[in-house]
């Protein structure tokens, strides 16, 4: 892939409205676009709003408009991905601010226990950074400077076709350098911006919610609380990130996180 012009390269660009910022703190992703080209010719996209799980943050609905009763009857993320994995196979993603966006696709992935594949990762954030000296180098400054149109902006798929028109133009600028391949686009934006962060493995195999999580089971917990108080709970674990776990709490009826370290005591619990 690394050697493939970006004339005949496949490549998705991504775009996701979420509830917030964390994912590590179980944050969710409200809406997602993929656009799947070769070269710079669109082949194939997908946008949906999402239903997270979970409260949506004001200060995220304000900035995407995206409000509750949006995504109240909207698929789950788990219920789309057979929809996305076809555009996102083989491909190399392009993204603005890519870490943020793989963030939270990893980790919608490890919630549906599906597997995430992802190809060469190019950023345009970190392109307008060590190429350009934009005044701003948030995506909608980025486009504006460029004179490119921005609809829907801080939608998913209105983000995503400006994205592919960023790209565009960066490419019209940088190729005539000899910038043709997709590993001297690597180079160009400085290396790789990230990478799959797999918290599971740091578990022992016989750590209980390591199990819990490879076996959808239910996981019985002593928990601390910030303020101090121990409690139990029951919860369905569903993924690991960083130091968090984000799991259903039965307790509550609905998605919490928790910090590993509060976890005095785990044990299993059988099938339902």
């Amino acid at each position: 892939m690394l050697n493939v012009s970006l004339s005949q390269a496949p490549f998705v660009f991504l775009d996701v409205e979420t509830t917030g910022l964390r994912p590590d703190l179980g944050d969710r992703v409200v809406e997602i676009a993929l656009l799947r080209t070769v070269g710079f010719e669109e082949v194939g996209r997908f946008a949906a709003l999402v239903n997270p799980q979970r409260p949506l943050n004001r200060d995220a609905m304000r900035v995407n408009g995206i409000t509750p009763s949006m995504v109240a009857e909207a698929p789950t993320f788990a219920e789309i991905i057979d929809q996305m994995q076809p555009l996102l196979q083989n491909a190399v993603i392009v993204a603005h601010n890519a870490p943020f966006d793989m963030g939270f696709l990893q980790t919608e992935f490890q919630i549906a226990r599906a597997p995430l594949s992802a190809g060469p990762i190019l950023d345009t954030l970190m392109l307008a950074r060590r190429q350009y000296n934009f005044y701003s180098n948030s995506l909608g400054n980025i486009a504006r400077s460029l004179n490119i149109p921005t609809p829907a902006a801080h939608r998913a798929l209105g983000d995503v076709l400006t994205t592919h028109a960023v790209f565009q133009r960066f490419a019209a600028d940088l190729q005539p350098q000899g910038l043709v391949s997709v590993g001297d686009w690597l180079r160009l934006q400085g290396g790789v911006v990230w990478q799959a962060e797999a918290a599971i493995d740091r578990l022992a195999d016989d750590h209980p919610l390591k199990i819990a999580l490879t076996q959808s089971r239910p996981l019985k917990i002593d928990y601390r609380t910030g303020g101090g108080h121990i409690t139990t709970r029951i919860i369905e674990p569903k993924t690991v990130s960083g130091r968090f776990v984000v799991a259903f709490c039965r307790l509550r009826q609905e998605q919490r996180t928790f910090r590993l370290d509060r976890i005095l005591k785990a044990e299993l619990m059988p099938h339902d």
